[in-house]
């Protein structure tokens, strides 16, 4: 569900970056691509926790397997 929230706001921001380009508005511009730029930003910090996670519960699974 979050996943579609974040395809939903990148749409708006789309829509809204082609509103304010058809009417020349530089403040509207300038938030659309702010916009942008955040989601972009929130992806790559949640991917690398998801990559982070993943070596730590693959250094604690080969942990367990050496203490057997």
């Amino acid at each position: 569900s979050d996943v579609y929230k974040r395809q939903g706001l990148i749409g708006l921001l789309g829509k809204s970056a082609e509103a304010a380009k058809k009417t020349d508005d530089h403040v509207g511009k300038t938030l659309a691509k702010t916009g942008l730029i955040l989601v972009a930003v929130s992806e790559i910090v949640l991917m690398i926790a998801d990559i982070i996670d993943y070596r730590e519960a693959k250094i604690e699974h080969k942990l367990e397997e050496d203490d057997e």
